[in-house]
């Protein structure tokens, strides 16, 4: 009779520390990355922005170039999220590459490594958000226990639905649903699984027994406390195992300055967009007599990209070498547009001896600065969180005992 209650008792102390403590400690670092991923979100939001600002300013934005911006913004994100959005990246990637990169790769050496990887799946969230579930059904299963009571089954968030994204506040939307969705399933799976603690054929006093015949002599209280360090070490190790193989589980964000992080993104969206324009040096005649400009037109949408000077100035803020012999003063007038069609005379300088051939030149050596600048550049942010300042920080595990006195100092500092 004193083994059975020693067993009750103990079986309901292992339920306690799974469907509290680890419930707990599991829920608070998703909402750590939930918030970690919402600050990425809204740092690829600023990017986008001010992206776009760029064209508003010089009164060229239609929906259709809004929404390509954006795809540039969601593509940059894919290859900077490392770990941390891994489980989205690969549908990101898979779904606007063709649009975006695939022609670009072969000319720019920073997009070799940003070919379309598997679309993820449930294995790569699970190895992300980490599986308790299974962790715990699998240490029940060791146990020997008949009837085990199942997790139900994981399912990654919907990852179509965030490429499917119409602008920057859907997918912060939908990203944060996403992990909030996690949140109420882990709790389900653990309370689920932790069931079977209390199964009739997991016999713990037999356990701490077979661990030490002393403790079948001790006193019930020493008995009790003894079964309950030996329940602590069951699942601390089953913590350290999610922690090993559960990257939001076993690590802490670090703090992102996401107006630096905004930065690095969009530098990146404009090195995109350069090596999309497809720019070539031509002349304007602007009057059939050989007197006009050198200009940097587009091959890709027959327009004067380079002209308007925010978009030299906003290149020229980012580090792009965007000098001033890629814009012409008064070419608005001489168009007829500050942003508009190729005028109808116009001709390869080559056909204009007379001119100035310095000149020529001069707009085609800053062109193919900017041209390697875009070409030849490191991938900024490549694994961006996951190395430096910026890198994941694995957490130290206290003792599941002292789970709830762990978040709650940490809640307090957070304050």
């Amino acid at each position: 009779m004193a083994n059975e209650l020693l067993t009750s008792k103990l079986q309901q102390y292992m339920f306690d520390m799974l469907n509290t403590n680890v419930r707990d400690e599991f829920e608070y670092q998703l909402e750590v990355w939930r918030l970690h991923l919402a600050d990425i979100a809204d740092a690829q939001q600023q990017a986008v922005q001010r992206f776009q600002g760029v064209f508003e300013e010089v009164a060229r934005q239609e929906e259709e170039e809004r929404r390509k911006n954006f795809e540039y913004g969601m593509f940059i994100l894919s290859l900077f999220s490392g770990p941390a959005l891994s489980w989205a990246a690969g549908a990101i990637q898979y779904g606007l590459y063709a649009k975006v990169a695939q022609k670009l790769a072969s000319k720019a050496s920073w997009l070799n490594g940003a070919a379309v990887k598997t679309i993820s799946d449930d294995k790569v969230w699970a190895k992300v958000s980490g599986d308790a579930g299974k962790a715990i059904f699998s240490f029940f299963i060791d146990k020997g226990i008949n009837n085990v009571v199942q997790a139900p089954n994981g399912q990654a968030p919907n990852t179509a639905d965030l490429v499917n994204s119409i602008d920057p506040a859907a997918f912060k939307s939908k990203l944060d649903r996403a992990m909030v969705r996690e949140k109420w399933l882990t709790r389900e799976a653990i309370t689920s699984v932790a069931q079977n603690a209390k199964s009739p054929t997991f016999d713990v006093a037999k356990e701490l027994f077979q661990a030490d015949r002393w403790n079948e002599t001790a006193p019930f209280y020493l008995q009790e406390q003894v079964g309950q360090k030996l329940i602590h070490k069951w699942v601390n190790e089953i913590r350290e195992w999610l922690a090993r193989e559960g990257h939001y589980f076993g690590n802490d964000p670090a703090k992102l300055d996401i107006g630096s992080v905004a930065q690095t993104m969009e530098r990146e969206m404009w090195a995109l967009w350069v090596l999309q324009q497809d720019f070539r040096v031509v002349f304007f005649d602007q009057d059939g007599e050989g007197h006009g400009h050198f200009l940097v037109k587009s091959q890709a949408t027959g327009l004067f990209a380079l002209e308007p000077q925010p978009i030299v100035r906003r290149l020229r803020w980012l580090g792009a070498p965007a000098d001033d012999f890629l814009t012409s003063i008064g070419l608005a007038d001489a168009a007829g547009a500050v942003f508009g069609k190729a005028p109808a005379k116009r001709r390869q300088y080559s056909d204009n001896p007379d001119m100035n051939k310095n000149a020529g030149a001069d707009v085609q050596k800053s062109l193919d600065m900017l041209l390697n600048w875009a070409t030849n550049r490191p991938l900024e942010v490549k694994d961006f969180l996951n190395k430096g300042p910026n890198k994941a920080i694995p957490r130290k595990l206290p003792s599941v005992e002292q789970v709830p006195a762990y978040i709650n100092s940490r809640v307090q500092a957070s304050n």
